[in-house]
């Protein structure tokens, strides 16, 4: 299905409207300068008719047919008129983007129906009449002007809105209406054109004489109108070449990604785009507005998109290739079709080629630089503040628990559960963290103003940031899962979410740590498998640790479950302590206190652990199960649903409801499993009747 996009402008004091007022007069719709935008997504006759209805109560909205080009652009080209958070309505600030929804405006006509009678007849009359065929029969919606219906005011005054199969630009619509002969007012086929939407307002004591004032018209050949036009007048007059610049920079990805992007610098008449060159690494001098040109596909002569750079590199053979295969490296995935138009071939690196790299560590064996590491564990069980623990021994220099010593750097950290500022910075100064060198992604700031970090879109972004900050040596990501978009238990989505994070680790040479929890209901399965969501999330991280809870004792397990790069198992013993955080009063925070270190496989260090607590969870399962069915027998659902609210997997309950010497039971008349204690019986209200034998 087609989807659209209505560009809605509302004035906060003037309205956009006429207003009826009481000395019989019609005060027209006011003019104001700037506006605040939104964008009302449609994608039928039908859901355009709905938003229109609504926008007919707002007296300060109206629609534009042009899309807004962003407050970057208008702050370069209006600089003393610009007011962030408001828009001002001129031409070179909105792109005439082609639309399926058109307003057709027809003012003082006349017609055999009396529009103040009969609307809807003395509307599609007017259609029949006055518009080509491909119109008749087609469901529209209409509106009455504000002026309708007025005594000053004669003929049929309404607005007429349809919807094209074919998408269509302001000035393409404007060519057709002069060459068919239109007889609405082509003028609001125009980007900047106000189309009002509002009903009239009324001073008080002046009534509406209008009965029905809108409506929607149902066709009865179809909601859309086989509008054709050709790409010219018909008499040789090419379509604006600014029109088919805007398509190409709206067709070519690269070239939205580049306007999106730090790169970007300005537009080019010529339709390229002056950005900064993403190899500027190389340049042995400054650069110029205009040094480096990116050419989306179909302008200037290039039927690909193409890259020019006046420093030396750029007349180097293999320039375009590089510059897109740096996009690449950036995670830009939309230029594959353009890299694989290059040429066709496969790079071949032998390995005598290859200088061999040792692999750097932050914590010997633990962290290492430049690799995904990651952290699983049941809740509970302090993986954050094992990771603030982790963040203090790397911003001091500190000690890790074998008695190594951590070069000193900074941190990075991404949090997508803890606030800052009462949970994370206090575990910081319990763990006494250099606070000068730790620092949180808050953010990314865009020409439209602040917007959610969005690692797929912005990792340039924090790319530039960390390196420009120097010395990262750890980036913590809590939990790991906010940097998948998609589902994050299918392993491409996971992949795809994860690598711009891997791929800045490996660039600057940090140790990525993630956090995640075990699946619920895993106990006693290998470590690794336990995490949660896709395999992609254990596949990718170079090093799986793993945290386990003793109840019994109150103590905690670190330990690696998996890791690709050197030995597993082992860990080391931990617990948390609250303390007090100096110079904040009433401020506490929990901090790790290290412990002895342990030998042994993950699985069975883990499971040591957690047994005790699994066979007391058994024990309460049973208990707390007893107890409900005394009440009554219980639907099989019913107690999944219960014990899960509890923390009681079906399998535990399963297991309960046997040592209890439980019956679970079918019931004939409805087909549900029950379940229920020796000797209590289900009736019939219950959805059984008849002799119950145990299963």
């Amino acid at each position: 299905m087609p989807t659209d996009t209505l560009t809605v402008l509302r004035h906060p004091t003037i309205p956009q409207t006429k207003t009826w007022k009481t000395d019989g007069t019609i005060e027209a719709h006011g003019k104001g300068k700037n506006y605040t935008l939104e964008s009302r997504k449609v994608d039928s006759i039908h859901t355009l008719s709905t938003v229109l209805t609504e926008l007919e109560t707002d007296s300060h909205a109206a629609v534009i047919r042009g899309a807004y080009l962003g407050d970057k652009i208008a702050k370069a080209e209006c600089p003393e008129d610009f007011e962030r958070g408001k828009v001002l309505r001129r031409k070179s600030l909105f792109r005439d983007d082609p639309h399926h929804w058109l307003l057709i405006d027809v003012d003082r006509h006349t017609t055999d129906r009396d529009a103040m009678v009969d609307p809807v007849g003395a509307v599609r009359e007017w259609v029949e009449n006055n518009l080509p065929s491909q119109f008749h029969g087609v469901s529209i919606h209409w509106q009455l002007s504000a002026s309708f219906g007025h005594l000053s005011k004669e003929g049929l005054r309404v607005h007429i809105w349809a919807w094209s199969k074919t998408p269509y630009r302001s000035e393409q619509l404007r060519q057709w209406a002069t060459r068919s002969g239109f007889k609405g007012d082509s003028t609001l086929f125009d980007s900047i054109q106000l189309h009002y939407t509002a009903a009239p307002v009324f001073e008080e004591g002046v009534n509406d004489p209008v009965t029905r004032r809108s409506g929607f018209l149902v066709g009865e050949f179809g909601d859309m109108v086989n509008l054709v036009i050709s790409d010219d007048t018909g008499d040789g007059m090419p379509v604006s070449r600014s029109h088919k610049v805007h398509d190409a920079w709206s067709n070519d990805p690269t070239a939205q990604w580049l306007i999106k992007s730090p790169y970007f610098k300005s537009y080019r008449k010529d339709g390229g785009l002056n950005v900064a060159c993403l190899l500027a690494d190389e340049h042995s001098s400054e650069s110029g507005e205009s040094s480096t040109i990116y050419y989306p596909a179909h302008t200037n002569g290039y039927t690909q998109g193409t890259f020019h750079c006046l420093h030396t590199h750029g007349a180097e053979n293999g320039f375009n290739r590089r510059c897109f295969a740096k996009l690449r490296e950036l995670g830009i995935d939309d230029t594959d079709d353009v890299f694989t138009s290059l040429d066709n071939t496969v790079n071949l690196l032998r390995a005598d080629q290859i200088t061999p790299e040792a692999i750097g560590w932050l914590w010997l064996e633990w962290l290492a630089q430049g690799k995904m590491i990651l952290t699983a564990g049941s809740p509970g069980t302090g993986k954050t503040t094992l990771a603030m623990a982790m963040v203090a021994t790397v911003t001091t220099g500190g000690k890790w628990p074998d008695g190594s010593t951590c070069e000193r750097g900074n941190a990075v950290i991404w949090s997508g559960e803890d606030d800052p500022k009462d949970t994370l910075v206090p575990r910081l100064l319990a763990s006494n963290a250099d606070l000068s060198r730790v620092h949180f992604v808050v953010d990314a700031i865009g020409p439209d103003g602040n917007r959610p970090f969005d690692p797929a879109r912005d990792m340039p972004l924090l790319q530039s940031q960390v390196e420009r900050l120097g010395d990262v040596r750890l980036i913590v990501v809590d939990p790991i899962v906010s940097a998948v978009a998609g589902d994050s238990h299918k392993n491409a989505e996971v992949r795809r979410g994860l690598q711009p994070l891997v791929d800045l680790a490996s660039k600057i040479g940090a140790c990525l740590l993630g956090i995640t929890h075990f699946t619920k209901g895993t106990s006693g399965r290998d470590t690794t498998e336990r995490v949660t969501g896709s395999l992609a999330f254990a596949a990718l991280a170079r090093v799986v640790l793993a945290t386990a809870k003793d109840h019994t004792s109150g103590e905690y397990l670190l330990t690696r479950s998996k890791s690709n790069i050197g030995p597993d198992g082992g860990g080391f013993r931990y617990s948390l302590e609250q303390v007090d955080i100096a110079g904040h009063p009433g401020l506490t925070s929990s901090r790790v206190v290290w412990g002895e270190q342990v030998s042994g496989n993950a699985r069975e260090l883990i499971a040591a652990t957690e047994g005790e607590q699994t066979a007391k969870n058994e024990d309460s399962a049973e208990s707390w199960l007893r107890d409900l069915l005394t009440l009554a027998p219980m639907r099989a659902v019913d107690v999944y649903e219960y014990g899960e609210a509890r923390g009681y997997g079906e399998k535990k309950l399963q297991r309960a409801l046997k040592k209890i010497g439980g019956m679970s039971e079918k019931s004939a008349f409805h087909g549900a499993w029950w379940w229920k204690l020796p000797g209590c019986e289900i009736s019939e209200g219950d959805g059984m009747s008849g002799d119950n034998d145990e299963l």
